[in-house]
């Protein structure tokens, strides 16, 4: 049986690929998701599934990332099928002086 954990993690700002944070690397906690993913930060940041090669997943369509708004939250992230990891990354729009901070429930084993 497994449970969770409330992780929080700050995100550098502004984002790009090269400042991402993983936040999942782990085949069997990927495919299932995060729970309740808020952004209590003064930025806006993202929530994308990565490939193998750590490229943003397609989903077959456009890319869409989760977006979390300052203050915002969702009930739950799925990545997209075959996802190898799941990371987080703040606007490129923030300023340096502004935070993203991803709070989220993460199983455990």
């Amino acid at each position: 049986m497994s449970s969770t954990f409330r992780a929080s993690v700050t995100v550098p700002c502004p984002g790009s690929k090269d400042n991402l944070v993983i936040l999942v690397d782990t085949p069997w906690q990927v495919k299932w998701g995060l729970g309740n993913p808020a952004n209590s930060g003064s930025c806006t940041l993202f929530v994308v599934g990565l490939d193998d090669s750590g490229n943003p997943m397609d989903d077959g369509i456009n890319f869409l990332p989760l977006t979390l708004y300052p203050g915002g939250s969702v009930n739950w992230y799925w990545p997209p099928s075959g996802a190898a990891k799941i990371a987080a990354v703040c606007s490129s729009q923030c300023n340096g002086s502004g935070t993203a901070i991803l709070e989220y429930d993460a199983p455990t084993a």
